[in-house]
């Protein structure tokens, strides 16, 4: 049979978490004839955020300040008509004072009858947020790592779980098929992981 031996290269890099592993999708030729090899290698790094930041000024607050008002309202009597009130807020030192004052007369609408809610900001100075860009990495880096292959857990067949880097672990045994297969590394804490499998495959000439 004509054919060659090609090898495959397939690499990833990301920070990983225990509900979010790091992922590593691989694709086998059709016309593969021959797995004859297939290796993961990664290095642990440590977890790496783009974070940025402000500095503010002095502590500040904002508050509202209503002014005295009333509105009127339409209310049945027992008389089946209308009697109109007027609802109103009045200043009292800071505390605000609910007032209803019968006026009489039927009203087809409500209607605003003097003054107005204004919002103001009071206390504190003003201030500005200047952005610091820059890259953090977590100091505490001693993960624990675990291989999924296809989604089955190959950890302990493949000698792990593992701390520290690792060359070459042969996981030729569950890459048997040509198409698509998975690769997960998770962790039990957050980390940076750097991932490469290489594969070697006899592949059928044209």
């Amino acid at each position: 049979m004509q054919g060659q031996t090609v090898p495959l290269n397939f690499s990833t890099m990301d920070n990983v978490q225990s509900s979010y592993p790091l992922k590593l999708n691989m694709h086998i030729p059709d016309k593969t004839i021959a797995i004859n090899a297939c290796y993961i290698s990664f290095d642990l790094e440590a977890f790496r955020a783009f974070s940025a930041t402000t500095t503010g000024e002095s502590a500040h607050t904002h508050e509202v300040t209503i002014a005295a008002h009333t509105h009127s309202l339409n209310m049945w009597n027992y008389s089946d008509s209308f009697d109109t009130y007027l609802i109103g807020m009045e200043d009292r030192g800071g505390l605000g004072k609910v007032m209803a004052e019968a006026v009489g007369g039927p009203s087809a609408a409500t209607s605003e009858s003097g003054g107005s809610s204004t919002p103001t900001s009071a206390a504190g100075s003003e201030h500005t947020h200047t952005p610091e860009y820059g890259i953090m990495e977590d100091g505490d880096n001693s993960p624990s790592i675990t291989i999924e292959i296809n989604s089955v857990d190959r950890t302990s067949a493949l000698g792990g779980p593992w701390t520290t880097d690792q060359e070459e672990i042969d996981i030729t045994a569950y890459i048997q098929s040509t198409g698509k297969h998975t690769i997960e590394l998770l962790s039990t804490q957050r980390t940076r992981i750097q991932a490469d499998v290489w594969a070697q495959v006899f592949i059928q000439s044209t």
